[in-house]
């Protein structure tokens, strides 16, 4: 006899998720999706009956599994009292008995001792039996007989004992071993239970990668053993993620965490090794550059630099100072800055050709040196004198190669005046009678007493100048009675 079962499969989407609908004909649709549906809700499959049994049969395993600790814990309990029991000494076997007396002997040598009785049989792990007391010595007779031996001590029980519990032990083992190995214990399988590392379905091991520390076998509860990230090295190569050079900074973090922790050393950037433009390197530290120095650059080892600026251009105040650069300014008229210095406008060198040159400095006929607020004029043999030989020296006639200030003069002539105006003049004074006369002989006073004004040129041209027509510097008092009116004024070259 045949039976047929028909079979009708619907997919139906439903609000808890997606549904599939076994329906038999004897079923209603209402029926069968109450009674024979598949859900699946986006996590979790729901199949009536089947999902039932699974979680029932987890629980089963997981108190399998507790049971199984329980049994073998005990065992171990029971052979480490075993053990304990082998320790101890068994009973002593009970003492041989005495040798009869020999009979005595005739007179001779000595008889021999009496050999020991034998030794009680030993025990299971308890002491010997002792020895059996000697027998007497006889009077020159034989030894006495050995007493019989002790009785053996019991160790069934104990043996007994030892094998019961060596069998709970590898009952309980094995029953631990089968539940380890089966898939119901979800948490032996489930990849997130094994946190940071991945897990051996052989072994039951949660295996750590490189660069962490932990993991291990499975034993009981949720999880493994966590893996652990080691702390990060600070080196150049090592195991990926769990290193890094910290060129100027210290190594924080674990691995896939690396970092370099700059602090103070002024550094930024990954690896503590890069120092921002307007600062330079400087020892372990990336510090601010200061005047004169400064760095546009974002650089690693560089250190600041002195400002360098285009001829004609130079760094002349440290005021707003910028540590980046642009501080570069054009010289002024007396200043200048050469191409390749140190971005410093520096004094010009004096000059007497150009007035509007910058640095100028007139010395006449002199030459000029120093650098500007320094210059200084040389006058050496140009017959002038002073800070700009402004100054005519008196006229010579020694020094023939002397620019100027020199004249030579004929025999009898004597040399005068300055540089500018040398002359050749007559040795004897014209004037060397003269002297200061009054025109009348009572306005003696004009001129000044008998002892002053009549000798001193000087003040006989203070007294002619005031009062010319009282007094005149003549070579006689006769002679200035004529009064002739070109003695009105004193001489000019008279002072000379």
């Amino acid at each position: 006899m045949k039976i047929t079962l028909a079979l009708a499969l619907v997919a139906t989407a439903c609000a808890t998720g997606t549904r599939i609908v076994f329906q038999v004909p004897s079923q209603t649709r209402e029926d069968a999706i109450a009674e024979s549906s598949i859900v699946w809700d986006g996590s979790v499959l729901n199949i009536p009956q089947h999902t039932e049994k699974l979680e029932n049969t987890n629980s089963v395993a997981v108190n399998a599994l507790q049971t199984a600790n329980k049994a073998l814990k005990l065992a171990k309990e029971a052979i480490d009292k075993i053990a304990d029991f082998k320790a101890t000494p068994g009973p002593k076997g009970e003492r041989g008995m005495d040798g009869e007396d020999g009979e005595d002997g005739e007179d001779g040598k000595d008889g021999k001792d009496g050999k020991p009785g034998p030794k009680g049989d030993r025990g299971m792990h308890g002491e010997d039996g002792e020895d059996g007391e000697d027998g007497k010595d006889g009077k020159h007779g034989k030894p006495g007989k050995p007493g019989p031996k002790g009785e053996r001590g019991d160790a069934t029980g104990a043996s007994d004992a030892l094998k019961k519990a060596n069998a709970a032990y590898d009952v309980a083992k094995s029953a631990l071993s089968d539940i380890h190995e089966t898939p119901l214990l979800f948490a032996a399988f489930d990849k997130s239970k094994c946190v940071g590392g991945t897990i051996d379905v052989k072994t039951r091991t949660c295996n750590c990668p490189a660069g962490f520390t932990g993991g291990g076998p499975y034993e009981e509860g949720t999880t493994y053993p966590p893996c652990i990230a080691d702390p990060c090295v600070d080196a150049d190569s090592g195991i990926e993620g769990n290193f890094l050079k910290c060129v100027h900074g210290t190594i924080a973090g674990t691995t896939g965490s690396c970092r370099c922790e700059c602090g103070t050393t002024g550094f930024t950037g990954l690896q503590c090794d890069v120092c921002a433009p307007g600062r330079g390197r400087e020892g372990d530290k990336c510090v601010a550059c200061k005047h004169p120095e400064y760095n546009n650059q974002e650089s690693h080892e560089a250190e600041c630099s002195p400002q360098t600026c285009p001829k004609g251009q130079g760094v002349t105040s440290d005021e707003g100072w910028s540590s980046k650069g642009g501080n570069c300014e054009l010289c002024g008229k007396n200043f200048e800055s050469l191409s390749n210095d140190d971005g410093q406008c520096v004094p010009k060198a004096c000059q007497s050709t150009d007035p509007n040159g910058g640095a100028y400095w007139d010395c006449g006929t002199g030459t000029v040196s120093g650098t500007y607020g320094k210059c200084e004029c040389n006058c050496y043999r140009t017959g002038y004198s002073g800070k700009s030989c402004e100054n005519a020296l008196p006229c010579q006639k020694t020094d023939s190669t002397a620019l100027a200030g020199y004249k030579s003069c004929a025999s009898g002539q004597k040399l005068t005046g300055k540089t500018g105006n040398c002359k050749c003049e007559d040795e004897r004074d014209p004037y060397e009678d003269y002297r200061c006369w009054s025109k009348y002989r009572r306005d003696k006073g004009a001129c000044g007493s008998d002892s002053d004004a009549h000798e001193d040129r000087y003040e006989c041209a203070y007294y002619v100048k005031n009062w010319p027509h009282l007094c005149q510097f003549c070579s006689s008092w006769s002679q200035c009675q004529d009064f002739y009116a070109a003695w009105e004024e004193f001489p000019a070259d008279a002072l000379k």
